[in-house]
């Protein structure tokens, strides 16, 4: 196999910050993933509602940064509020951009909603006879986030926004590599974000019988990714945003390198709209793979999609056997939406931090609430408890609604060259 690009173009993340159910900033973030602390709690509101889910997964704290004015922030969508916190911090991560040339600097960001709180609090005032907001509009928009993070970094290359449902943060991530390798730019803040913790969206998930149902009385253990007794994912909200820039800048600006983006693979099913299939999953994975120039021996951890519904972790075990043959049965899998539930579009780009801090670390967060093993999910899910692993290559999947399905493969570096 070979790589599609140049060497020369090679692509590394020099920064994250995240904000999760689990902590704010990825210190936070990253010691409560390895004590296997849950981040999923019942949500009154949810409750009020008389819902038959009433846990999520929310990102509690406080929300700003001391770049950003906290009154202009207050008057913007929470998907957008938390998605330029998390770039604020992964800019200060890697230092920021300095003396980069505007044009060369891209956004791009991962939303399967976008501002939904804005839309829905803005139809209960509209059906209550209330007022609208005159920017109520613009706050709903999925680009809104990366037209204020433009602002902050001053981003006046290729600014996109990627809604592919719950693989548009894995899609984002992908784009803005390709951005970099092919010259369109240099520099790249990507991400995925998603703040659908709202009625509304529990009761369409709830009509597609997705949503966890039998855990309301203990809801830390609602979200069991390959455990016997999983019902349905938990929905929670959460941003994971990136540095991305060529490996030769950030060497020269003596920047400290988390792993080298080697690796993007993207497919749709083409068929059913919400049932996953494991062709295409295999095909994503198998691009992932073909485009890092990687074979699946050179995978050391695998970081799943993992929804928590019968089916679609079934469908991923059989995936992931496909591809991996063998080998999978020794290939450790953790799924971060144990922790934390499912952060829809910022889902594939908090299971990407995870992955780069176990890499960092060497060291692999649990997936907790694994209780009773299925014997159509047999592999090594890294139950309850983390272990320490070295971690060389890895691969993040994403799949999503519309047949969406999306992969990355991330390598460690050598500190020197």
């Amino acid at each position: 196999m070979s790589s599609r690009f140049d060497a020369d173009r090679r692509v590394v993340i020099t920064g994250l910050g995240i904000l999760s159910p689990i902590g704010i900033g990825k210190d936070a973030f990253w010691s409560s993933a390895l004590a296997g602390q849950s981040g999923i709690a019942t949500s009154q509101e949810l409750v009020d509602h008389g819902l038959n889910t009433t846990a999520m997964g929310i990102v509690t704290g406080t929300i700003g940064h001391p770049k950003l004015v906290p009154g202009k922030l207050k008057r913007l969508d929470r998907m957008t509020q938390l998605a330029m916190v998390a770039a604020c911090e992964a800019l200060d991560d890697c230092g920021g951009f300095g003396g980069a040339n505007p044009e060369d600097i891209a956004v791009v960001v991962g939303s399967g909603v976008g501002g939904h709180e804005t839309m829905e609090d803005t139809m209960r005032r509209a059906n209550a006879g209330r007022p609208i907001h005159p920017m109520s509009l613009p706050r709903t928009m999925g680009s809104a986030a990366g037209a204020h993070i433009a602002e902050i970094v001053n981003g006046k290359g290729p600014n996109m926004t990627i809604n592919t449902a719950c693989s548009s943060g894995i899609n984002a991530i992908g784009t803005a590599l390709d951005l970099i390798r092919s010259g369109r730019a240099r520099k790249a803040v990507v991400g995925g974000v998603e703040a659908c913790s709202r009625p509304f969206m529990v009761v369409g998930f709830s009509a597609l019988r997705a949503l966890s149902t039998g855990y309301n009385d203990q809801p830390m253990t609602a979200s069991r990714p390959f455990d016997k007794g999983r019902d349905g994912f938990i929905l929670s909200e959460g941003a994971a945003m990136f540095t991305l820039e060529l490996e030769s800048d950030a060497r020269a600006a003596g920047k400290t390198i988390y792993a080298a983006l080697d690796g993007f693979g993207s497919s749709c099913n083409a068929n059913d709209i919400v049932v996953p299939d494991v062709n295409g999953e295999i095909q994503a994975m198998t691009a992932a793979l073909l485009d890092a120039d990687c074979s699946p021996d050179g995978i050391d951890y695998l970081n799943p999609h993992a929804t928590s519904t019968p089916l679609g972790d079934k469908v991923e075990v059989e995936a992931i056997k496909a591809v991996f043959s063998e080998r999978a049965a020794s290939l450790p899998i953790s799924a971060t939406k144990s922790l934390i539930g499912h952060s829809i579009g910022a889902s594939g780009a908090i299971g990407l931090a995870a992955t780069v801090l176990s890499m960092r670390d060497n060291r692999l967060h649990p997936t907790i609430n694994y209780e009773t093993p299925d014997p159509e999910c047999d592999l090594d899910f890294v139950p309850n408890v983390a272990r320490d692993h070295v971690v060389n290559g890895a691969m993040v999947n994403a799949f999503g609604f519309g047949g969406n399905n999306a992969s990355l493969v991330v390598n460690a570096v050598q500190e020197s060259v």
